[in-house]
């Protein structure tokens, strides 16, 4: 009892001691190695504020423009359970459709992407992550096993040598930490002004995509 007392102030004090986020920022990598492969392959790390109070969140959005055409995957890990005070506790975690969370689709609460041009074999691995963890089925811990440590493993997936999340540290410090990292990861080429970050967005992307790219 004492420990689930102490755990939920410390939560607690995490928030209420947190200082403003500042305006949203934007990194671009581009990783891929054959640049005149066919098709366009993008994975962005997000994070965004909570609504109407709480850490924070991050995220990933998967890309990808082929000649069959746009196709976009957005996932986050939350808790199993909604109630707060449940799952300061930690339980079964789950993977959730970010299209389906309306604070993610929300462009003014976004704090920071990292946006990561690839190769389609580097882009398969960040998939195959996503579907390693989601198969692990991964307890929800606030400190040891959270949003930010599923971002953690799908930037491993694809090359960037991320920093390890910290205890109790929000996600969009984590992600500008994260982003920091990656100016010593060479970045091949740069992104052209008019990839599709910057395309008006089909039917599809209205809920997902689009707020995170503009």
């Amino acid at each position: 009892m004492l420990f689930r007392i102490l755990t939920i102030l410390l939560v607690l004090l995490v928030l209420l001691g947190a200082s403003k986020l500042q305006a949203e920022v934007v990194k671009r990598v581009d990783l891929r190695r054959d640049t005149q492969a066919p098709g366009e392959y993008y994975v962005v790390i997000c994070s965004r504020k909570s609504w109407p109070w709480g850490t924070g969140h991050s995220f990933v959005v998967w890309a990808e423009q082929t000649e069959a055409g746009l196709q976009t995957l957005g996932s986050g890990f939350y808790p199993g359970k909604d109630n707060v005070v449940l799952w300061l506790l930690s339980g079964l975690g789950r993977l959730s459709d970010e299209a389906e969370r309306p604070a993610s689709t929300e462009p003014a609460l976004l704090t920071h992407r990292l946006i990561v041009r690839l190769d389609k074999q580097a882009y398969e691995r960040s998939l195959a992550a996503r579907e390693k963890w989601l198969a692990a089925q991964h307890e929800y811990n606030i400190f040891t096993c959270n949003c930010t440590h599923f971002s953690f493993q799908v930037a491993q997936a694809i090359g960037l040598q991320p920093p390890e999340p910290r205890t109790c540290e929000r996600p969009p410090f984590y992600i500008e930490r994260m982003m920091n990292a990656c100016s010593e990861v060479p970045t091949r080429l740069p992104l052209p002004p008019d990839d599709p970050t910057r395309i008006a967005e089909p039917p599809q992307l209205r809920r997902l995509a689009a707020p995170h790219w503009r």
